[in-house]
């Protein structure tokens, strides 16, 4: 199953955020000032005699001002902004109707019409309904008040009492339905966008599940390919292996023949670990079996060198450049008739533990196998004569390379000398046990940074 690419979400669009309903708020401020500023320097110009009620008109411009300055410069005020925008509304709507009361206002007009736009407005959930609303209220509000002819003050501090009441009241509602539908149509995105990421899950979980499955197989087909432990010990006799993937798959693997006399065994580091190693792994498996089948009598150094031409002819088909594609690889000849091993490597070595104890160490070729541009021509072909009881030991780098321990070190290719030279003669098996619990146990909670592989194989 494939996974086609997404294209990137589109972002969402967040509410008004706080420092532009302040620039509002404050704009409907600043209007509350100006009409009380000018209202009492008209009246003072119109009347210089009248002072009732002139005065408190530059008083609460000024006092709207100073709450302006408030919510310019203190961060509190910032934050409850509309807090203190709705005490001003109410201690407005209270001035108001103690001015009408001491001044024997007949404010009936006057509050019908106030609590009529606070009762409908607040209803009214489309902003532009609520303007054109409070735009009617001021105009239906200013003819009556010039038709009626019981009102016993001025008409005009009437209709800047009026204008400014409705215009904080107006502000609150449209800023309120302002910012509620922007929070539904927000709400109304999260929801869209939760939807298509279940959606995602859902597919990607599918997706997941087809590909483990797939990973599952494929490590099946892998140890089918591989030897198992009654093949390995029914070909070379009293052996033993240690394979742990990094992952479910492993680009590490060992390989072994057996004609006659004659036994052929392996131990291949390839390219990357996981699904990449493990597909190069097939290829590099059966480029030895391809030239064991070439050579039936090769030594190890000419089966590298036929594995070598087939896997980068493999590759140099499509007549492009890769990247350096191939394995490392350790390969041992045993002829048991004249007790003789042969070695080649390619940037693997030999360890050879004898019988009284004492560890040899052969090291293979510095160069890669496959697509590399140092890989020799010939590889360097290593004769031993053994004693009955010696064992030879093949490794990946995965073992030396592995992190733990106290300190957080790797493993080293010296910690598996010294544990090879303590075992001595031991038998097999209990090799096998000692080095693959000083492996995990020296790996403990740390991840496992490469495949480990390792073939012991007592020589008779």
């Amino acid at each position: 199953m494939s996974i086609q690419p997404q294209t990137q979400a589109k972002a969402i669009d967040a509410p008004v955020d706080g420092r532009r309903s302040l620039k509002l708020y404050t704009r409907v401020l600043f209007f509350v000032a100006l009409i009380y500023g000018v209202s009492g320097i008209t009246s003072h110009l119109n009347d210089p005699t009248l002072n009732d009620g002139i005065g408190h008109r530059w008083y609460v411009s000024l006092g709207v001002l100073l709450v302006i300055g408030l919510l310019t410069m203190s961060e509190f005020a910032k934050a409850n902004y509309e807090r203190i925008f709705k005490v001003l509304c109410i201690a407005f709507t209270a001035h108001v109707l103690w001015m009408n009361y001491i001044n024997e206002f007949k404010f009936q007009y006057v509050l019908a019409l106030f609590s009529t736009v606070w009762g409908i407005g607040i209803l009214i959930e489309d902003i532009r309904y609520i303007t054109w609303f409070y735009l009617g209220l001021l105009v239906s509000f200013a003819g009556l008040i010039f038709q009626v002819d019981d009102i016993a003050t001025d008409r005009m501090e009437l209709l800047q009492n009026f204008l400014v009441a409705q215009t904080l009241a107006y502000a609150v509602i449209y800023f309120k339905i302002k910012n509620f539908n922007r929070m539904l149509d927000y709400l109304g995105q999260v929801r869209q966008l939760s939807a298509n990421i279940e959606k995602k899950n859902v597919e990607l979980d599918v997706a997941y599940k087809d590909i483990q499955s797939s990973i599952r197989y494929a490590s099946n087909i892998q140890s089918h390919i591989l030897p198992s432990a009654e093949q390995l010990r029914e070909r070379l006799g009293d052996a033993f292996v240690i394979f742990l993937p990094s992952d479910v798959v492993s680009g590490d693997f060992y390989w072994v023949d057996s004609r006659g006399d004659t036994n052929w065994f392996a131990v291949a580091d390839c390219t990357g670990h996981g699904i990449p190693g493990a597909f190069i792994s097939l290829l590099a498996f059966n480029s030895l079996t391809k030239a064991l089948s070439e050579h039936p009598e090769g030594l190890p150094s000419e089966l590298l060198h036929g594995a070598n031409t087939y896997i980068r002819e493999i590759f140099s088909v499509s007549g492009q450049k890769h990247a350096h594609e191939g394995m490392d690889v350790a390969l041992c000849r045993v002829d048991r008739s004249t007790r003789t091993l042969h070695f080649a490597g390619s940037k693997r070595p030999l360890f050879l533990l004898k019988a009284d104890g004492t560890l040899l160490e052969e090291k293979g070729n510095r160069e890669g196998i496959g697509m590399t541009d140092t890989t020799p021509q010939t590889f360097v072909n290593h004769k031993f004569s053994y004693d009955i009881g010696d064992t030879v030991i093949l490794f990946s780098d995965g073992v030396v390379d592995q992190f733990g321990g106290p300190d957080g070190r790797k493993f080293s290719i010296r910690q598996l000398r010294e544990l090879l030279s303590e075992c001595g003669a031991a038998p097999t098996d209990h090799l096998r046990k000692l080095l693959e619990s000083s492996i995990v146990d020296w790996k403990k909670n740390l991840p496992q940074i490469d495949d480990i592989c390792l073939l012991g194989v007592k020589l008779d």
